[in-house]
């Protein structure tokens, strides 16, 4: 059952058509991390210079290496439930508030890994930004760029498909483009989680400045605002007076 309930919350949190679903789950896998530190002995944000250890079920000293050995073990529970994936994902989504609440938890993290000497200080500060998607099970990295179709095992030049598409006797390309495109698959996404390990996180972790990618995506959302109305006027201005036009808003 919490299997299930993992699998529910990474494909809400990647896949979900309402960026409201997709923050309210990344607020899920907020409580996830928070709850996995405390099983490694976190109090309050920070470790304690000893805990209570169940599996020895005695008092254990927190030294540096063995708090680094916490965190991975923290790290590596996360990556199999789909936490990290999801938050390598969400940083990217396409909603910006899904982005900013995605930032802010990783942000978080990446500070107390830090803190402890996991993430080296100041490795977030490149510029080079690792694209991670979830694919279909809402987990898996893959490459967003779409490739035409092979025909015969070739892929053609935009020339040669501008000629294939003149030619009457190639009119079978069109249809085989049009169906590959509009087939729509009858079965349901599949939810299984890939894990994926502490290390690999911590490495795309690494290539991302969180916050050049924020300021990135709000001016280019800002940019896209800014150019739609001016679209939308020059629409209105080509059509006639705009005071003459009623356009119902609802």
């Amino acid at each position: 059952m919490e299997t299930e309930v993992f699998m529910t919350m990474v494909y809400a949190a990647t896949h979900d058509l309402y960026w409201e679903v997709k923050v309210n789950a990344l607020c899920f896998w907020e409580k996830v991390i928070d709850q996995q530190m405390s099983h490694q002995g976190m109090i309050d944000g920070r470790f304690p210079s000893v805990t209570f250890s169940r599996e020895n079920r005695k008092i254990v000293t927190l030294t540096e290496e063995e708090v680094k050995l916490r965190i991975n073990k923290a790290l590596e529970e996360l990556g199999h439930r789909g936490c990290l994936q999801v938050l390598l994902s969400a940083i990217h989504d396409c909603d910006l508030q899904v982005v900013y609440k995605a930032v802010a938890i990783t942000t978080s993290l990446s500070s107390l890994l830090s803190q402890y000497g996991i993430l080296p200080v100041g490795s977030t500060s490149r510029h080079e930004v690792s694209t991670f998607t979830c694919a279909d099970n809402g987990t898996a990295p893959q490459n967003c760029e779409e490739r035409m179709p092979d025909i015969d095992g070739v892929v053609p030049n935009s020339d040669q498909i501008i000629e294939n598409i003149v030619n009457e006797s190639d009119i079978s390309l069109l249809s085989q483009v049009y169906h590959s495109k509009m087939n729509v698959s009858k079965t349901a996404p599949s939810r299984t989680v890939i894990p994926m390990k502490a290390k690999d996180f911590l490495l795309a972790l690494s290539a991302v400045n969180l916050q050049d990618l924020l300021s990135e995506r709000t001016q280019w959302i800002d940019n896209c605002s800014e150019s739609l109305n001016c679209l939308l006027d020059d629409i209105i201005f080509t059509h006639g007076d705009p005071e003459n036009i009623i356009i119902d808003c609802y």
